[in-house]
């Protein structure tokens, strides 16, 4: 993915990403030191341009505990439900 570097009044800054290290380029102008920070883990979690695998599947299991977690409240409740209507039925008078 080509891209051109970002050019501002006061130097030239490049940007890209390397596995989930983000690297900074910065240049006060062509032909001049080059001044590199790299930004360990920037893609792993929070600062994150794209969603990594990771918090892919992270979110998979999230979605089917939850799901899950529904399924067990309406059983419980169900029968709950069928529990209150038998008592009910049984301290009725004949």
């Amino acid at each position: 993915m080509a891209h051109e570097p970002t050019v501002n009044k006061d130097q030239i800054v490049d940007e890209w990403r390397e596995g989930l290290d983000k690297v900074v380029e910065r240049r006060s102008g062509p032909g001049e030191d080059v001044e590199v920070e790299v930004i360990r883990n920037f893609f792993s979690s929070g600062g994150a341009d794209e969603p990594t695998s990771e918090s892919h599947s992270h979110m998979d299991k999230l979605r089917h505990e939850c799901k899950e977690l529904g399924r067990m409240a309406k059983k419980a409740l169900s029968t709950r439900s069928s529990s209150i209507n038998e008592t009910k039925k049984k301290n009725q008078p004949a």
